[in-house]
């Protein structure tokens, strides 16, 4: 099964479906190719209408429901109509990174000391999660995989103070 894949396609300002992956993205990041725009992640854990910054401290940059990744698809994903130069602008090139997950799928991971939402895929080594910090030290959350990650990344999608974290 596959489940990494990358798109080229190019903006078009409105409705815009990016499919051929042979399953469905829910982590997705985007590269504008013909400009210097900010890079862009978005999962299927935080839902639709927004993203994050790759390349910066901002919290989930909040949009109208459907205008950055407007849904989740079987083969893909479908962008909205925000075209502010990121996911989307008419006529500009861009790249889309994609990992498939659990099909939007999440359950509660009390492995811990702080409880996770994750949505894990197992055979890909791929663990997605949100969870709520309690701003103390030596805390443990679960993940969902039967080994340690190799690679994490955290960012507080609600503090736009604070930059991402990678390990």
């Amino acid at each position: 099964p596959v489940h990494f894949g990358a798109k080229i396609y190019t903006g078009n300002g409105s409705t815009n479906a990016i499919s051929g992956f042979g399953f469905r993205p829910d982590w997705i990041v985007l590269k504008n190719r013909s400009n210097s725009a900010s890079n862009t992640m978005s999962s299927s854990n935080l839902g639709r209408g927004g993203v994050l910054y790759l390349n910066g401290t901002s919290q989930l940059a909040p949009s109208p429901a459907g205008t950055d990744v407007a849904s989740y698809d079987s083969d893909g994903f479908t962008l909205g109509t925000n075209n502010n130069g990121n996911i989307n602008t008419n006529g500009d090139d861009y790249v889309a990174w994609c990992w498939q997950g659990d099909s939007g799928n999440t359950s509660t991971n009390s492995n811990g000391t702080i409880t996770s939402t994750v949505q894990v895929n197992s055979a890909a080594g791929f663990s997605s999660l949100t969870y709520t910090g309690n701003a103390t030290g030596n805390q443990t959350i679960g993940h969902g995989l039967s080994a340690a990650p190799e690679l994490i990344l955290i960012k507080s999608y609600t503090d736009g103070t604070v930059g991402w974290l990678v390990f």
